[in-house]
């Protein structure tokens, strides 16, 4: 018997076609895609893709979809400065158009466990794409216990999707979401986010996370800062999902 670990690079490709694009804001995107071919992942996971006709040119993104409520795969691409992968996702690639897509990759994704544990979601720009689709899961699994998504950014144009969220929130009394601003945008007469960084704000209201499942998406210095805090405030290693986010040109 022989016993290799998984290759991501051995991942079978499969080909998707575009089916949607929405400006969510001025540099986030939403791109909608249709599988040919069943694609079976869980809501948070990410796949690879590959630009058009450059094989050398694949970037990681997350999706916010639901794989049995959805018929497509979603993700959300925010526009990075000189990001060739990025830029083109937003300027080049057309509806209609196919792109090869390998996956699904990580494990940030909703796990039932004892439903009535708290559920604590922290993400930063477009690191709210898979716990769009974490916090979805869990509503349609009817999670029990409390939830509560902090989304952070720089300025208000950071932040999106926020009227569906608190529709959400206003939905379901077990869902919380609190969005938070931190820099030198921040506005400081905005009547609805919570000024400050969203791991500090979390655990302001969140000292003791004991038995809580905790989910970090987004800035890697977010993400690798608050896995530490959640941890010192009680978060057990096995129940600390992260995924940061590298911007890479």
């Amino acid at each position: 018997m022989t016993i290799v670990l998984p290759d991501e690079n051995i991942a079978p490709h499969v080909e998707a076609k575009v089916i949607e694009k929405t400006n969510l804001t001025d540099v986030v995107v939403r791109i909608r895609l249709h599988c040919k071919q069943p694609f079976d992942y869980l809501s948070g996971q990410f796949i690879h893709i590959q630009a058009d006709n450059d094989a050398s040119l694949i970037r990681s993104y997350s999706l916010a979809s639901q794989p049995v409520a959805d018929s497509f795969l979603e993700i959300h691409v925010s526009r990075v400065p000189q990001g060739k992968m990025s830029n083109w996702l937003h300027d080049g690639l057309a509806i209609g158009q196919e792109i090869s897509i390998s996956g699904p990759f990580g494990d940030c994704y909703y796990s039932a466990g004892d439903q009535q544990n708290g559920l604590l979601l922290l993400a930063t720009g477009t690191g709210l794409a898979p716990l769009w689709g974490v916090l979805h899961d869990a509503l349609e699994k009817r999670h029990a216990g409390p939830i509560h998504l902090f989304h952070g950014g720089c300025s208000l144009s950071d932040l999106y999707l926020v009227d569906e969220l608190r529709d959400l929130a206003a939905k379901h009394d077990n869902f919380n979401y609190s969005p938070c601003l931190d820099g030198a945008g921040a506005e400081t007469d905005c009547d609805y986010a919570l000024l400050g960084r969203v791991q500090d704000q979390a655990l302001k209201l969140y000292p003791d996370l004991k038995g809580w499942q905790v989910y970090l998406c987004g800035n890697p210095a977010m993400v690798e800062e608050a896995k530490r805090k959640v941890f010192m405030a009680g978060a057990e290693l096995g129940d600390i999902h992260a995924d940061p986010f590298v911007a890479v040109p």
